[in-house]
């Protein structure tokens, strides 16, 4: 009775193909290499590694779903409410992009400002000469400029520049942010220390723009 009952109830076909028993060895380390940002990688190029090795395999917004799935199963989240207007996150990008001076021939690094609304994930980026209090102060003004209005927060990572002191009850603010912050009217909240996933929208800005510079030096 149960083998006639199991030929008109054989389960999720997504999880009986055999498409998916090769992906899910695979899964792990997919993650794994996603996760590490010093590979600047996203779901798109994953997929082409895989596809290349597994010219059948899922399409990409299949192979999304699944590398989707695997993810939060190991790791839960919980979902980040937001009121719009609320919170600017920014962050300084951790590689540098370049330019040459037509002039002399010189390479000169530079260093990347990112912002983003959290409400909207409206992004901002400007390439500033050093992550010095000045540059940082100037790139948040620009900032304000262009989004045509002022936070009630501005959501920092532990960034020397803008927190002297990273402390999870009392941190210290650098006194030149913090007089800006009284100019315009909002505060400046730093992120928890080792927590990542609270600036995950200004990290996926960031990974945004570096897979953009990969793209450009590949050309």
């Amino acid at each position: 009775m149960i083998q006639f009952w199991n030929l008109f109830s054989t389960g999720n076909p997504a999880y009986s193909d055999k498409r998916f028993d090769t992906l899910k060895l695979l899964l792990d380390d997919y993650i794994k290499e996603l996760e590490n940002p010093r590979n600047h990688l996203t779901r798109f190029t994953l997929w082409q590694v895989y596809r290349s090795e597994h010219p059948n395999g899922y399409v990409y917004s299949q192979f999304c779903f699944h590398l989707g799935q695997h993810q939060s199963a190991r790791y839960p989240t919980m979902v980040l409410s937001s009121t719009p207007g609320d919170k600017l996150l920014v962050d300084l990008a951790g590689d540098t992009l370049s330019y040459v001076d037509i002039q002399t021939g010189e390479i000169i690094t530079c260093q990347v400002f990112v912002a983003c609304l959290q409400h909207t994930d409206y992004g901002f980026a400007m390439a500033v000469q050093s992550q010095t209090i000045d540059d940082f102060v100037y790139a948040l003004t620009r900032c304000l400029h262009a989004l045509g209005g002022v936070p009630v927060q501005v959501v920092s990572d532990n960034l020397k520049t803008a927190i002297t002191r990273a402390n999870p009850y009392e941190p210290t603010v650098n006194q030149v942010l913090l007089d800006m912050a009284n100019h315009y009217g909002f505060a400046v909240t730093p992120t928890r220390v080792r927590k990542p996933r609270d600036k995950a929208y200004v990290k996926s800005i960031v990974m945004y723009i570096l897979f953009f510079k990969i793209l450009l030096i590949s050309f």
